[in-house]
Order: structure tokens, then sequence, then C-alpha cells
């Protein structure tokens, strides 16, 4: 038997964080994920926010939004979400993304989406039962779609590394792997 959802508004069940302004943040290492309005953008050893959370680009004219398993920082130009009652974070990036928060404009010269645009929106909450039913099931999906583009990512530098050893520097390869560390892959060949 379905349950009912019950109806709500945005501003009724979140809450709009600011970001914060981050002038040392390092983009190749660090403990902590740093967000900005599109997305990734570095490391830091500070959090902002314990994870698992989502993020909402606030300025520009690509506002992403993104969920964090772990704790992150969010900069200046985006917000995190900090829930008002109990809602499982994955279905709320899920539902965030599924209402097109990222994409209200406030109608100002630079593209914005404000609190009081997202907070007057109407929302459906599911009993969180529900809500992690959901989570559940396009989370494993989206998994799996990392999944095959990390796959993706090391055979095409197999099959780079075999081209320019065969065709290019005219090795004969016998052997030889590919790893993917770091979000990079590394191909090592054995003449």
């Amino acid at each position: 038997m379905a349950t009912k959802w019950r109806a709500s508004t945005w501003g009724g069940e979140i809450s709009l964080e600011y970001g914060k302004s981050l002038r040392d943040y390092n983009t190749d290492r660090g403990k902590y994920r740093v967000f900005g309005s599109n997305g990734p953008i570095g490391w830091t050893d500070t959090p902002i926010a314990h994870g698992p959370g989502v993020i909402l680009g606030r300025k520009g004219a690509y506002r992403g939004v993104e969920f964090s398993r772990e704790p992150f920082f969010v900069i200046d130009t985006a917000y995190y979400i900090v829930p008002k009652g109990e809602l499982d974070m994955r279905w709320l990036y899920y539902a965030i993304k599924h209402h097109k928060l990222g994409e209200i404009d406030d109608g100002s010269p630079i593209p914005s989406t404000t609190r009081a645009a997202v907070y007057v929106r109407d929302l459906d909450v599911p009993p969180l039962a529900e809500q992690r039913a959901i989570a559940a099931v396009l989370g494993a999906l989206d998994d799996k779609i990392e999944l095959n583009r990390r796959m993706n990512a090391t055979l095409e530098a197999m099959a780079r590394a075999l081209f320019q050893s065969w065709f290019l520097d005219f090795d004969r390869v016998r052997s030889g792997y590919c790893a993917l560390e770091s979000g990079k892959t590394q191909c090592l060949l054995r003449v």
C-alpha cells in the first residue's frame, strides 16, 4: 500500500546556508572537497558541513547541484542545504535536481538563485522510508554510471598507451596494466 506524501514548501523543509569565502584552497589535495556554484573546485583542510550533504549553486550562469558523502566546504557562490527535520540527504539531492532549483533565476543582471525564490515553492515529501528507497534506486544508478565512466577512462588510456607504443614508439608490448588513482589513469607497459 502506498503511503501518503505530505504537502509542504521548500522553506518548510530546508534552510539554504551561505558558503564562506575561502582564499587558501588547494586545487590538487586536501582533506575536504571545496564546492563552488558549478561543482568541485578544490580541496581544503577545514570543512564547513558534515556529510552527507547537498550543495546548490547560488550565482552564475550555471548553478549546479552536487551531493557529497563526506564532510565538505562551500564557497560563497553556493549554498549548502540544512534540513529542518529528518530527511534523507540523497533523496533531497534528487528532489532538488527534479525541481530544478538550480535553474531558478531572481531576474537580476547576474543570474542568481535566492532563498526567497526557493522557499515559496511547493514540495511533496514522502515518508522517510520511501525517501530512502527512492534514494537507493537512483543512487545505485548514479553509482553504476560513475563506475562505467571510470572504466571507459581506463580503457581509453590503455588504447592511447598502446597506440603510442605500437605506432609512434614502435615498441612491442608484451604485458602491462592501467590503474585509476585519484581520478587519473596511469598505464604501465612492459616491453
